[in-house]
């Protein structure tokens, strides 16, 4: 009786193992290559500008960067995501002087965060797609109403006293079209002008920049 006891326990506990083994697992969607390729930042990395308008400078600085996994709209899958903790002078408003910028897919996302309160500020939730698109290409509208164009192709642009290469053009709107912000973004340097256009106009032009990928 005590083997049959025993030889059964055995059975059980390798069924166990089976049905535990054969638990399925959740595919998950890399981030593309390429974007992390030009576009992934390690700490010590650092970009200053100088608004055109005013003269002010205000610089952005990576402090902290995240790996992980999150769900997609296929409940079925997960998206790797890296996310970086931007913070700068707040020059665009005092009050919002942190950001994060998120990597997933083939696509990069970008997130003003109230300084005070955490909450939302303003939120680029597709802020361009890697390899980009070709001029004329406007984003379907996301959750958030907003969208983006590319309106520009440069194969050199000068700023600052630099060149730059291959530089798109990139607009983001909202449906209700209450701001109209202009991205210039080289893969080489990242961001190298801002047109923020909200309440007040600001031209933030890239003076001098230290990338660690």
């Amino acid at each position: 009786m005590l083997s049959i006891i025993k030889h059964s326990f055995i059975i059980g506990f390798i069924l166990i193992s089976l049905v535990a083994g054969c638990k399925k697992k959740t595919p998950v969607i890399p981030i593309d290559a390429d974007l992390v390729k030009y576009f992934s930042y390690n700490l010590g990395t650092w970009w200053v500008y100088r608004d055109s308008v005013t003269g002010e400078r205000d610089s952005f600085v990576i402090i902290q960067k995240i790996f992980g996994t999150e769900s997609g709209n296929d409940e079925d899958l997960n998206e790797e995501i890296e996310d970086y903790y931007v913070y700068n002078n707040g020059y665009l408003d005092p009050n919002r002087s942190y950001g994060i910028l998120n990597l997933q897919k083939n696509y990069i996302s970008y997130i003003f965060i109230d300084s005070g309160s955490g909450a939302l500020y303003m939120n680029y939730s597709m802020l361009f797609e890697y390899p980009f698109k070709s001029v004329g290409y406007t984003s379907s509208l996301d959750s958030y109403n907003e969208q983006y164009s590319v309106i520009n192709f440069l194969p050199t642009y000068n700023l600052g006293g630099n060149t730059y290469d291959s530089v798109f053009v990139i607009n983001q709107t909202d449906q209700s079209n209450s701001y109209n912000d202009i991205f210039y973004i080289s893969k080489n340097a990242g961001i190298i002008k801002i047109r923020y256009n909200h309440s007040n106009l600001i031209v933030l032009e890239l003076q001098s920049y230290h990338i660690v990928h």
